[in-house]
């Protein structure tokens, strides 16, 4: 739900807003060709990002992912992904949707990924930002 029109966004609608789009189980499962069973094995595999909703479903950002009609996930984004271990999903997905002007030439590592970019750099800088999480 959305924050109606003239009153403050809701926590929800800034995260959304943050880190979406969003393609929900079935969109996945239709543009991957797989089933619901597979796509849970993805996500436990750590080479999907599944963030959990308030309704006790599961969303999928869309910058994880190229491909239109046939949907493939980033190349390295499993890789980068795996790199943060137990850290809440949501905070992942923000940290791969922010731009720092002072790396990855001012994308956000979701953006350097899309462009091509080597997924080094990539798991450099969620290294250094799980260390500084997890301080």
């Amino acid at each position: 739900m959305t924050s109606t029109e003239g009153s403050a966004p809701s926590a929800a609608d800034l995260w959304r807003e943050s880190v979406g789009p969003f393609y929900s189980a079935n969109a996945i499962c239709e543009k991957m060709g797989i089933d619901h069973h597979n796509l849970a094995g993805l996500v436990k595999g750590e080479q999907i990002l599944a963030l959990p909703t308030s309704d006790h479903d599961y969303i999928y950002p869309v910058r994880q992912f190229f491909g239109e009609i046939s949907l493939e996930v980033l190349p390295g984004w499993p890789g980068i992904l795996r790199t943060f271990g137990d850290i809440d999903p949501w905070i992942i997905a923000s940290w791969s949707s922010a731009v720092d002007p002072a790396s990855l030439e001012g994308m956000s590592p979701w953006e350097w990924l899309q462009t091509g970019g080597d997924s080094d750099p990539v798991i450099l800088e969620a290294r250094e930002f799980v260390g500084s999480w997890k301080r």
